[in-house]
């Protein structure tokens, strides 16, 4: 292969490449579009659904309060988010996941703290006192 084969055969590289990145930045944008809209078809069924549960509950409740219901939901405001990680989360989840041992560590370090604070209880006794 010649020098200008090898650059003829860059630039057509370079294009292919380029032409893949338009495709898939539209193909991309479409399927945002997409989900879009069935965010909005999902959303005017879910309020549908609701009027019709709540009209057989024999209850009225206004648009706008069924609309910001579903507006918290897509929020995800009802999901469950764990404490981030800490010390007492620490030992919460070793004590919940350790039940049978916790007693255990517990009167053992119970234990060693009443020999530690019995040892300097006694060490500050005056020695040879009749």
């Amino acid at each position: 292969m010649s020098l200008p084969d090898s650059r003829n055969a860059e630039k057509e590289l370079d294009d292919i490449l380029l032409a893949m990145d338009v495709v898939d930045t539209l193909r991309h944008s479409s399927r945002v579009v997409e989900r879009e809209l069935d965010t909005v078809v999902q959303d005017a069924q879910l309020l549908e659904r609701l009027r019709t549960i709540y009209a057989a509950q024999g209850l009225v409740v206004p648009d706008h309060i069924l609309r910001e219901g579903v507006t918290a939901l897509r929020e995800d405001r009802f999901a469950y988010r764990p404490a981030p990680p800490s010390l007492s989360r620490h030992l919460a989840e070793w004590y919940v996941n350790n039940q049978k041992l916790t007693p255990f560590v517990i009167y053992g370090a119970l234990l060693l703290l009443l020999v530690v604070v019995a040892s300097l209880v006694l060490s500050l006794l005056p020695v040879g006192v009749p």
